[in-house]
């Protein structure tokens, strides 16, 4: 797009009839197809209502309001002075469900040496704790991380006594997939403001053919923990208790039936779904040809499944979709939800890192998946002999970071979304062999520009605008699993 000398510097991309604008200060305008020429034109309709809303967000040259704009964009990147907030732990490797799509790799529920020691875990809370972040989230993953609950317990009264000496604050997590829950761990997980994030990847039927549970359905398990939680633990006005969230992962078998999933997320007192396509590592990768899809299929499927909640909020019943709020609120509020997979750079070491069941230090989650994979590319440190500063340093972070500046990929440099997105290495290197990417032909590239292209539409809907205005509000920061990264 060749630029009037009226306009500042912007972006711009077609939406139907209409065009949206965007600019790195993170305003956006959507114009008619009159409008839009008239701003291009040498002579434009100055005074018009369109003309005094690019004036005040900064679409104009000579109307460039430079402290305000300078505020926005210093409130819009402040990650990158904060460090790491999000610690993922990964407390076992083993697990006790076979699922087909498992990035995670995770081995059978017997093994020696795949379970993180009390030792290694007391190291790895007090890595996290050597950063300068202010709000911390410590968050418990596997395999199954219940399976070595001593570590889990471990962890948690070891935080919470860092966090107490130091005076910051630190929220908790664990994934998992309930199977292994009993009235005293859920006693304690609650007591102690653990948030439980688990999958549930539809109705029973699909559920259980997703994820295949030798104890029988865990679809029934997963059923029957929400809602003991439900009734156990109201979520009272203090907050005190943790609300467990749920996440779906679309395989091929889920593209057929959207709003059975959606549905069945309500029928379990569920008000918000968390919809992620699948990617290509730990058994995803190796299954791809019979769980994959192409990115096209998936933005089909999301698709639906976002008209399905909207439908339902309309109707009074809240079912927020997260992926959406997380969007919504870069794109509304000009403000960070916490979801490390979209930012520039991306949030390899800048805002998390993971530690393996062994003390090894990783860029981000996805990276130590690679790890398991055989591929230690983005190992960056140990708990046991290294320090924080030399991981943080390492030149695989100081790639990462040239790698996923937008400003310094071709293709994105001028995209309309680039204000709000962002680019993952893990996912470049896993699926196209460069931590660089080739955006034309990247399947996370594709999904990305359809959901908000599907968003923006969205917007212009005077019905379900209201209800994106309140996801957009609703987006807190809990971990990668629970709302940062799905």
């Amino acid at each position: 797009m060749e630029l009037p000398e009226h306009a500042g510097p912007c972006y711009a991309r077609r939406l139907g009839r209409r065009w949206l604008l965007t600019n790195d200060w993170g305003h956006h305008a959507v114009l008619r197809g009159s409008e839009y020429a008239s701003f291009l034109s040498s002579a434009p309709r100055r005074g018009a209502a369109w003309w005094t809303e690019l004036e005040a967000k900064g679409f104009l040259r000579e109307r460039l309001d430079f402290a305000g704009l300078a505020e926005r964009y210093r409130r819009q990147n402040a990650f990158l002075w904060s460090g790491p907030r999000l610690h993922v732990m990964v407390l076992t490797s083993r697990c006790n469900q076979a699922c087909g799509y498992c990035q995670a790799g995770s081995g059978a529920r017997r093994g020696a040496g795949r379970d993180m020691s009390l030792e290694t875990a007391g190291k790895v809370v007090e890595f996290a704790f050597r950063g300068p972040a202010e709000e911390l989230t410590l968050e418990f993953q596997g395999g199954e991380p219940l399976l070595n609950w001593e570590a889990l317990v471990f962890a948690v009264r070891r935080g919470r006594e860092l966090a107490a000496a130091a005076g910051r604050a630190l929220r908790l997590a664990v994934v998992t997939n309930m199977t292994l829950l009993d009235d005293a761990k859920l006693e304690f997980l609650m007591e102690n403001g653990v948030g439980l994030c688990t999958s549930l990847d539809g109705p029973a039927a699909l559920h259980d053919r997703n994820r295949p549970f030798s104890g029988g359905s865990s679809h029934a398990l997963v059923e029957r923990w929400l809602g003991r939680i439900a009734r156990d633990y109201p979520d009272a006005a203090d907050r005190r208790y943790p609300r467990p969230n749920a996440i779906l992962t679309a395989t091929r078998a889920s593209l057929a039936e959207p709003e059975a999933v959606v549905d069945e997320y309500a029928r379990l007192g569920l008000d918000s779904i968390f919809a992620r396509p699948l990617t290509p590592l730990g058994a995803a990768r190796k299954a791809w040809a019979a769980v994959g899809y192409e990115p096209e299929a998936y933005l089909a499927f999301y698709a639906r499944l976002l008209a399905r909640c909207l439908e339902l909020e309309r109707a009074g019943r809240p079912m927020r979709e997260r992926m959406a709020a997380m969007l919504l609120t870069k794109v509304l509020r000009n403000a960070d939800p916490g979801f490390t997979d979209l930012r520039s750079p991306c949030g390899a070491a800048f805002g998390q890192l993971a530690y393996d069941h062994d003390g090894g230090v990783y860029t981000c989650d996805e990276g130590r998946l690679l790890a398991e994979e055989g591929d230690p590319l983005f190992r960056i440190g140990d708990v046991r002999g290294g320090s924080y500063e030399d991981a943080v340093r390492h030149p695989t972070v100081r790639a990462c970071a040239v790698a996923s500046n937008l400003e310094e990929q071709p293709v994105c440099a001028g995209c309309a979304y680039r204000p709000f997105c962002g680019v993952c290495p893990v996912y470049n290197y896993a699926a196209q062999d460069t931590i660089w990417g080739r955006m034309g032909t990247n399947g996370r590239c594709i999904v990305l520009k359809g959901l908000f292209d599907l968003l923006f539409k969205r917007l212009q809907d005077e019905r379900d605008r209201p209800v994106l205005e309140r996801w957009a509000d609703s987006a807190a920061p809990c971990g990668p699993a629970c709302a940062e990264r799905g």
